[in-house]
């Protein structure tokens, strides 16, 4: 029979979990180089499924396996601490969030009294919903995850072990994992979001816990331990300042860290409290990392909503030195939380009683819903602020995906969406009017509506896809490079329109590439007019006017707006004429000197996040130049 994983204390997991929530506290407050640090939540997973499967495994071995009990001691662990964060979120929620968001808040505030917030965030999520730093319980999901996990586990093992012998237990688990992995794998091109998410897909993070506390594998060697504990701590950290924001993950890419997290487990077993500790394990087994270790739940709650919260209420992204405060503020918040919420309810002070634990479970749950619906059917409390300053927040839930024909002219690479541009709809000419061929990325998308609104004389055709400039070579997702051939190389000498409009987000690396595509365009067409770079801002656009508008100030906008290139607008002028198109400034329709139009004529928002224009906003810039003659 395959041995399990004793019951003896481990300094050096506890260590390991410091290792673990310190990249992630690192990475949320964007300090410098720690551009990977999200991967400490994989090693969490690793960690939680190591251990939690050697309790289990020990119980069922001893005929001591109660599910009733695991669940009592997970909601002993597990609640306390995440309740009294959702209550005091909550409470800076009703003060901070404009009432779109509040009523969001009090969705995922349902959804995660659930243990179900993964599938929310899921769900919700779309290409142009607000950011996740603007969500204080978006960090929930890798909770509901574990959760998840722990409702099919226990029985799972539980009956295994009844049928076959620990060492075939692990052998399944083993295949349960490799399945799980290698679909994550498929899925996560065309499904990132899902794979990302989704508990079945990160089951083989916490099952590579669970094998290792199977121990199927013998210890080695002293030498080999070091050996192995040294490539497992090199594993963790390397990800942290290697990976990025654009590494494919998880797929393979977390495969490393948690590999590392386990190597460092397994090379640990044979050595604890023996002379036989490895160098690696007395490193986690310092003082300051285990201590971090013991606060790490706590300091994982806390830290997204102090981060959203600060960064909402000042409407700024911090300092270093206000980073470095609310990093104090944080691990202060989590040390008062482990000793005074934490230890009372696992060392039962508190609630002596199962039945105790279990009621109060279920009465903490079902307030945590009732204030969620609340939340959303007061229409997140909408009555704190003037309808003004309401109507202007209501733009940063804006659904612009008609205006934007988003899934058939404009592919957002959405998970289930179109891959393909609806060419009936948005690449058929039309008699009697003259035609022309809107190209981009989003930020030509978002100019369609105003220039249809605005022109009736001209049929505009449309081709624009997320994160996909319109260049003859450019870097761009599978879908983008198959419609930037389809349109530039097959459709466009059949179509030869009027005019070719082109419009993105633009990379000043990438202006002599524009300049080729301008020259290649110019054959099939007798225009070609390329829009450049829009004004943008630090943080959503409705945001700054909202708050302008309920502090009474008038320097949040300027403050926020990030500086106009106005080198690269007359290089890309230049640059574009001289290959025989035309150009229109972005900068110059909206901005006069230092000051930048931010609403229309009747007060709405041009602009609904950073920089996409909202349906007012882009007929404005399109009647701006209409009136100008600056487009025809």
């Amino acid at each position: 029979m395959a041995q399990q994983a004793g019951a003896v204390y481990r300094r050096d997991i506890d260590g390991l979990r410091a290792f673990a929530v310190l990249p992630v506290v690192a990475y949320h407050l964007k300090l410098p180089f720690i551009t990977g640090g999200y991967i400490g939540v994989d090693i969490f997973f690793v960690i939680s499924g190591f251990l939690i499967t050697g309790i289990l495994a020990r119980e069922i071995d001893r005929s001591e396996f109660s599910i009733a009990r695991f669940y009592e001691r997970r909601i002993r662990r597990i609640f306390p601490a995440m309740f009294c964060m959702l209550g005091i979120s909550t409470v800076a929620g009703c003060l901070i969030l404009f009432p779109h968001e509040l009523s969001s808040y009090g969705q995922s505030l349902i959804w995660n009294a659930l243990f179900l917030s993964n599938n929310y965030f899921l769900l919700s999520s779309n290409y142009f919903s607000p950011a996740g730093d603007t969500k204080p319980l978006i960090h929930t999901w890798s909770l509901a995850v574990e959760e998840q996990f722990y409702i099919f586990f226990p029985p799972l093992l539980y009956s295994l072990r009844q049928r076959m012998s620990g060492l075939m237990t692990a052998w399944v688990l083993v295949a349960v994992a490799a399945a799980s992995l290698l679909i994550s794998v498929v899925l996560l091109s065309a499904y990132p979001s899902a794979v990302f998410y989704l508990a079945p897909l990160r089951a083989w993070e916490l099952l590579m816990g669970s094998i290792l506390a199977l121990r199927i594998v013998p210890p080695l060697p002293r030498a080999m331990r070091e050996m192995l504990g040294a490539l497992g701590l090199l594993l963790i950290v390397m990800p942290v300042f290697l990976y990025t924001h654009a590494t494919p993950f998880p797929g393979i890419a977390a495969l490393v860290p948690c590999l590392g997290a386990a190597l460092l487990i397994y090379s640990g077993c044979e050595a604890v409290n023996t002379p036989e500790i490895t160098r690696t394990a007395r490193l986690l087994s310092m003082a300051p990392f285990v201590w971090v270790g013991l606060i790490s739940y706590s300091l994982y709650l806390w830290h997204w909503p102090v981060i959203v919260f600060y960064r909402m209420a000042v409407t700024s992204d911090p300092g270093p030195v206000v980073k470095l405060l609310l990093l104090a503020m944080m691990i202060v918040m989590a040390a008062g939380s482990w000793w005074g919420v934490e230890r009372p309810f696992r060392k039962r002070q508190l609630l002596g009683s199962r039945r105790a634990v279990f009621i109060s479970g279920g009465a903490v749950i079902a307030l945590s819903s009732a204030v969620g619906s609340m939340l959303i059917l007061t229409g997140g409390l909408g009555s704190r602020f003037s309808p003004r300053v309401s109507e202007l927040s209501s733009y940063l839930d804006l659904d612009t995906s008609v205006e934007y024909r988003q899934g058939r002219c404009f592919l957002s690479n959405e998970e289930g969406s179109s891959t393909k541009i609806d060419a009936a709809a948005c690449l058929a000419k039309e008699a009697g009017r003259r035609n022309y061929l809107l190209l981009g990325d989003s930020h030509g998308a978002h100019l369609w509506w105003g220039l249809a609104k605005t022109y009736p004389d001209i049929h505009f055709m449309q081709a624009t896809a997320s994160g996909c400039r319109p260049l003859l070579k450019a870097p761009g997702q599978a879908a983008c490079m198959q419609q930037r051939e389809d349109v530039l190389e097959k459709r466009l000498p059949l179509l030869k329109p009027d005019a070719v409009l082109l419009a993105a987000r633009w990379r000043a690396d990438e202006l002599p590439e524009l300049a080729r595509t301008v020259r290649y365009l110019r054959r099939f067409t007798s225009r070609v007019v390329v829009f450049g770079p829009i004004v943008q801002y630090g943080d959503p656009l409705p945001r700054l006017l909202a708050d302008e508008e309920r502090g009474g100030r008038d320097d949040l906008v300027s403050a926020s707006r990030k500086p106009l290139d106005r080198k690269l607008d007359d290089k890309m002028a230049m640059l574009v004429q001289l290959a025989g198109g035309e150009y229109v400034s972005l900068y110059k329709a909206l901005c006069s000197g230092k000051k930048c139009q931010s609403m229309t004529r009747e007060g709405v928002p041009l602009q609904f996040d950073y920089g996409h224009l909202t349906p007012e906003g882009s007929i404005a810039l399109a009647q701006h130049w209409r009136m100008l003659d600056a487009f025809r």
